[in-house]
């Protein structure tokens, strides 16, 4: 606890985070930790194994400065710890440069109170500290409307400011070296992009004029148009 402020981490998250920054190298040692820091909001939900990590509740960025170089979507390291007695598999997933998603396997019971033991943590991606090409609306092209499992209720999601494409509208973009599809469109250059891994469904807001990326914890595709709304209020 930083300050009398209470830290929006849990104990084995915070030591998770913290044994990921020393095994990392030096420069991405130093850039991990600095994101670290600026953590002021986490989702979790019981629905999913995902944590997601952010700067606030409207989801910004975190400084420039921190960011990793590598911008896609990105895996960082597999670990295995034990918590509350339990062995846990894990993965920590970096989105936008940012340290993002740590997905735990199983569930950890009583997560306020728990502290992790015996963590080991797996090679560190290498391609973390490698710059991938920054956003590009020139690069552009149709995709299958079913990358997603997208279905006929599309027509029916908007609200003021953001607004989902009809399903005949539903287009690709290469972001970065990795094929995100676009599900809707937002004010100032915005896109709601949404991928899918072998894992998990990935959502992001990317602003095309200024290559900012912000990553979204939303599991669904409405969630994300969602939050991607609640972000820019």
């Amino acid at each position: 606890m930083l300050f009398g402020k209470r830290d929006p981490l849990h104990p084995y998250e915070r030591g998770i985070l913290e044994a990921i920054a020393m095994a990392a190298p030096d420069d991405l040692s130093t850039l991990v930790r600095a994101q670290i820091d600026q953590i002021g909001h986490v989702q979790r939900s019981a629905a999913s194994p995902e944590i997601n990590f952010y700067r606030d509740r409207k989801g910004r960025p975190f400084d420039e400065g921190s960011l990793l170089p590598n911008r896609d979507e990105i895996r960082v390291a597999d670990l295995t710890v034990r918590i509350g007695g339990q062995q846990h598999k894990g993965h920590l997933y970096a989105v936008g440069g940012q340290i993002f998603s740590l997905v735990l396997r199983p569930d950890v019971a009583r997560p306020k109170q728990a502290v992790a033991e015996n963590i080991d943590i797996g090679p560190i991606n290498a391609d973390l500290l490698s710059p991938l090409p920054a956003a590009s609306s020139a690069a552009l092209e149709i995709a299958p409307a079913s990358f997603l499992n997208r279905d006929s209720h599309i027509q029916d999601q908007s609200n003021g400011r953001w607004t989902a494409l009809q399903t005949a509208e539903i287009y690709a973009v290469a972001l970065e070296q990795a094929d995100w599809v676009v599900l809707g469109q937002g004010p100032q250059a915005q896109l709601l992009l949404g991928r899918r891994t072998e894992e998990r469904e990935a959502f992001c807001v990317a602003n095309l004029e200024s290559d900012d990326i912000r990553p979204l914890g939303a599991s669904s595709w409405v969630t994300a148009l969602r939050e991607a709304e609640e972000g820019a209020a």
